[in-house]
């Protein structure tokens, strides 16, 4: 939610007028738009299908990613708001989870504090990880160059 995002964001700004406002975002809206389904269970946090091979990894595509536009349109509003609230100097940050960070997640199908799956897969199958990391390389750059624009 836009809306919800910007004000998240700003409540920190107009209490302690920080140098900048980070935007509010979750690190797994790249998988999500990468075709993953994401759940956030109450007392567990965030859950994807975890990912086991290549095969899974291969769905994977861009087909969905203007649905990212959420975030872009809360970048918006927060400018706005910075400048509509005398804030207009305070610098925004865009926001994404490291690639390696996301991958965890994805083939972990939610945190961990091992990573007995990634380190399974990355031994198990390096051709099907790489082609993971190069993807999630590709989508975080497009995903942050959207956030800038």
């Amino acid at each position: 939610d836009p809306l919800s995002a910007c004000e998240i964001t700003m409540q920190p700004i107009r209490r302690f007028g920080m140098d900048a406002a980070i935007i509010f975002s979750d690190i797994l809206t790249v998988p999500m738009a990468l075709g993953m389904d994401l759940k956030f269970e109450a007392g567990e946090g965030p859950k994807l299908d975890a990912l086991k091979n290549l095969q899974d990894i291969s769905r994977l595509n861009f087909s969905q990613f203007d649905m990212l536009e959420f975030v872009y349109e809360a970048l918006r509003q927060t400018r706005a708001a910075l400048k509509n609230e005398g804030f207009e100097n305070t610098a925004l940050i865009g926001f994404a989870g490291a690639p390696w960070t996301v991958a965890t997640y994805m083939i972990e199908g939610g945190s961990s504090r091992d990573f007995t799956k990634t380190k399974f897969l990355t031994y198990q199958d390096p051709e099907g990880f790489t082609t993971l990391i190069d993807l999630l390389v590709e989508a975080t750059a497009l995903y942050l160059i959207e956030q800038i624009n």
